[in-house]
């Protein structure tokens, strides 16, 4: 007998990927290794050089508002209807992450969206792999809901250059450590939500 098709349905977080311009990227690893201020204090990563960025923020702003708008987009497309919110960077800081160090299960605070983007992807980190722990080392996995039979509840991805993630800040993600002697360059932001758009009748 054959096997019938059948529809699916997803749900939970929206969680989407996405490539960046190249020109973007190349300009916030220029600015990036520039950067003095750490923004260690306000995060999770036991990172040692976690920096923010503050000079040229509106000229980011504006950069990342065509992916954020997209998110935007895309969410209230699942929903159904026209976009209720318009979304605005307010912060963004670019992590250096070495052998050893690592990001554990967070989330971001003051917050409605956040991303993560890779400036890199050191081929040498992507080939370990950590047997004890049965984790690909520097990888990015998102946690959502309870760990059961037939569910998803975590979602583990292998960073790619030039490519975003974004998700509500309220989804919990942690980052592994690796051993190579390389670095694993990101760059992440947060979001807020603001000024409703009246629905077009």
């Amino acid at each position: 007998m054959e096997i019938p098709g059948h529809n699916y349905f997803l749900f939970g977080p929206y969680l989407i990927r996405i490539d960046v311009h190249e020109s973007l990227c190349k300009k916030l690893l220029e600015d990036g290794k520039k950067l003095k201020t750490s923004h260690s204090p306000f995060l999770a990563g036991k990172i040692k050089k976690q920096l923010a960025y503050y000079t040229n923020f509106k000229y980011y702003q504006k950069e990342f508002q065509p992916y954020i708008n997209s998110w935007i987009n895309g969410w209230y497309r699942q929903l159904g209807c026209q976009p209720k919110v318009k979304g605005k960077l307010t912060s963004l800081w670019i992590n250096f992450q070495k052998a050893g160090e690592h990001n554990p299960i967070h989330m971001h605070t003051n917050a409605d969206l956040s991303f993560a983007l890779y400036l890199n992807a050191p081929i040498e980190m992507i080939n370990e792999k950590d047997e004890s722990q049965g984790l690909d080392p520097g990888r990015i996995s998102f946690i959502y809901g309870e760990d059961r039979v037939h569910t998803i509840s975590e979602r583990p991805f292998t960073p790619k250059k030039n490519t975003m993630f974004m998700f509500p800040a309220n989804l919990r993600h942690y980052v592994s450590s690796f051993k190579s002697n390389v670095e694993r360059i990101s760059v992440a932001g947060n979001i807020k939500f603001e000024n409703a758009i009246k629905q077009k009748r």
